[in-house]
């Protein structure tokens, strides 16, 4: 019987993780999105400063998009998501427009990432929300215990 319990133990964390055709794991936003999305992005596309309408720390917002009109993501179509189209732009569209490019590393994981339905975790859904004061959210009763 211990014997089963090693190699299960060790394929889980496999199944866990959702992989490609090529067995490489599949992008995973706080892995590989949001550190990009932080080090590139949030200096101009945040809470604090919002260019050309378009906040990447709010999950609604990145997909809606800017003042572009375009939509910002569009889940499982990479080449329609204005927010890739402008990492790999040549010309002045390029983001981030000062400093160095995304690598190809970075841009792939962003493109990978749409491309498998740009899965937002709820609990980051609104990172850059800011969170309600206590005396402004409604108190709630708390359900009674059963007791058996």
């Amino acid at each position: 019987m211990s014997r089963l319990r090693l190699p299960v133990a060790m394929l889980v964390p496999l199944l866990a993780a959702p992989a490609r055709a090529d067995g490489t794991p599949a992008a995973d936003f706080e892995r590989d999105v949001l550190p990009v999305f932080r080090e590139k992005c949030y200096a101009c596309h945040d809470a604090k400063k919002v260019r050309a309408g378009l906040r990447l720390d709010v999950r609604a917002d990145a997909v809606r998009g800017g003042e572009s009109g375009k939509p910002g993501l569009v889940p499982g179509k990479p080449d329609e998501s204005e927010i890739l189209a402008r990492i790999v732009a040549t010309d002045e569209t390029r983001m981030p427009p000062k400093g160095d490019p995304l690598t190809p590393k970075q841009a792939k994981a962003l493109r990978d990432w749409i491309a498998a339905g740009a899965k937002w975790p709820d609990s980051l859904a609104n990172e850059g929300a800011k969170p309600k004061h206590w005396a402004f959210v409604p108190p709630t009763r708390p359900r009674v215990p059963v007791l058996s």
